[in-house]
């Protein structure tokens, strides 16, 4: 009986049987809710980089963490998954780049219902993360486009403050703040395309106050290519290659002219003379034109009573001892130039200068609107100069329109002022012997009133040049033409305009 009992294996295999039931269900229970589980993984995933995208735009556009932020949970949210603000934080690039990123963590339980059979929980926990990190998209202010040379470098005192905008080079970049602690690049946004890693070295590149740096290694492609001045270039740079110096202006030669006490003789037909004996004054007033060649004066004074409408030729360097000119306008020409010392006042008018321009040490000199046609002088041991200011000032009160034949010299402790005080001012400057059009010593301030005006130009046929701690402040105008190179050592304002420049 008991053998028939324990002896009879039917019931075992049951039981076995049983045990295996719940053994296959647990295990195609886990086949389910595994790939239940990896399909909501895909979800989550995809919830999260798409949250994650919409935070960086964000933080790209405003910079601040609480819209970005809120951005990433408001788009979880529309896609069927709550996540709050701290599974959504922005935090620094895990690329080490220096960028920022928003970070999304997008969690949900998956519902347990076969695999319940092996576990006590309910529920499958499902995460998935993202970062999301918009590169710098500041226009490039500071670009070398040159893979050969060296890229972008400073030296001496230089410094770049780009605050809003990106420096890139194709080659290296470096600020060697090791030979001068004043060399600084200040920029969010660095690129190099060659060499070490500037922050690694002597360099200085530094983020403005309160932003972090963004570096990258890679090559800037020309923000220019599709400008349509730039691929016009080809025919304005041979326009401006073609620009050459003015012709000097001329003046016709004159009869020569004695004033004394007791007479005048060789006064020219136009004019007419009266004296006060008692002042030894002689008052000349002229109509039409009129020629006057050496003019000499003996114990007295002369005044010239000048007007629009009228000309008045000089064939001797001006100023003349004894001899003034007082008036508002009118046309004159000096046929040996003008060349002055102390303070010396001149009205307004067009000017047809044949020597050139030249102040001596420790003068004012000011000149009215007008037109200046102005030929060549030698200028501190170089000929070719229209204008060489070795003064304390000189100024052209605007509107001026400039044509000279030779460059512009201002050294000796002056200071030049063309077109003061108008932007409807012109400018066809020619060039020295020494390749200059404009030559501005150490230290020194040369400015130029805007060219804004209908027809207004500025061109040159030589070189731009500045010495250290030197201002040169050039003007806004339509185009700026120079058949030379532009090298600033000191300060150097670009007024605004298209620079064309063939050097």
């Amino acid at each position: 009986m008991l053998w028939d009992v324990f002896g009879n294996r039917r019931g075992s295999i049951s039981v076995l049987s049983a045990l295996a039931i719940f053994a296959v269900i647990g295990f195609s229970a886990l086949a389910l809710e595994f790939g239940h589980g990896l399909l909501q993984k895909v979800e989550n995933q995809r919830i999260a980089d798409v949250a994650a995208y919409a935070g960086a735009l964000v933080y790209n556009s405003t910079s601040s963490s609480t819209s970005a932020s809120s951005a990433a949970v408001n788009i979880a949210s529309l896609n069927g998954l709550s996540i709050t603000a701290a599974n959504a934080p922005v935090v620094n690039s895990p690329t080490g780049d220096g960028n920022k990123a928003v970070q999304v963590t997008a969690s949900s339980n998956v519902p347990l219902l076969l695999a319940q059979v092996l576990t006590t929980s309910a529920t499958l926990p499902v995460s998935a993360n993202s970062y999301a990190e918009i590169k710098a998209n500041a226009p490039g202010c500071v670009i070398a486009l040159s893979g050969a040379g060296s890229g972008i470098s400073l030296s001496g005192t230089g410094s770049i403050t780009a605050d809003n905008c990106a420096v890139a080079s194709n080659s290296t970049v470096c600020a060697d703040s090791g030979a001068n602690p004043s060399d600084v690049i200040t920029t969010q946004h660095l690129s190099y395309n060659s060499g070490a890693n500037p922050t690694t070295s002597s360099c200085t590149i530094s983020p403005p106050s309160g932003t972090s740096l963004s570096v990258s290694k890679s090559a800037t492609a020309d923000p220019l290519a599709g400008n349509s001045e730039v691929t016009g270039a080809t025919s304005r740079i041979s326009t401006v290659s073609a620009i050459t110096s003015p012709s000097a202006p001329t003046v016709p030669s004159g009869t020569a002219v004695s004033f004394t006490k007791t007479s005048v003789t060789g006064l020219p037909s136009a004019c007419t003379d009266v004296y006060n004996s008692g002042s030894k004054v002689y008052t000349v007033t002229c109509t039409g034109t009129a020629n006057f060649g050496t003019i000499t004066v003996s114990s007295v004074t002369v005044t010239i009573n000048t007007s629009a409408g009228n000309t008045y030729n000089f064939n001797q360097s001006w100023p003349i001892a004894g001899v003034t000119l007082a008036g508002s306008s009118g046309t004159y020409g000096f046929g040996a130039g003008i060349s002055t010392c102390g303070t010396t006042t001149f009205p307004a008018g067009t000017y047809n200068i044949v020597g050139g321009i030249t102040t001596g040490g420790g003068s004012t000199t000011t000149f009215g609107a007008g037109t200046y046609n102005i030929g060549t002088v030698s200028c501190n041991g170089t000929s070719g100069y229209s204008i060489c200011n070795l003064g304390t000032s000189l100024t052209f009160t605007g509107p001026n329109s400039f044509v000279v034949a030779g460059g512009i010299y201002n050294k000796g402790g002056a200071s030049l002022y063309l077109g003061s005080g108008s932007s409807s001012n012109s400018y066809d400057i020619g060039k020295a012997s020494d390749g200059n059009s404009i030559n501005v010593g150490t230290s020194k301030i040369m400015s130029f009133g805007d060219a804004t005006g209908s027809g207004d130009v500025f061109e040159t046929a030589g070189t731009i040049s500045s010495g250290g701690g030197s201002c040169l402040a050039l003007p806004a105008a339509t185009e700026h033409d120079v058949n030379g190179s532009i090298s600033g050592a000191g300060g150097v304002v670009l007024g605004s305009g298209i620079y064309t420049v063939n050097g």
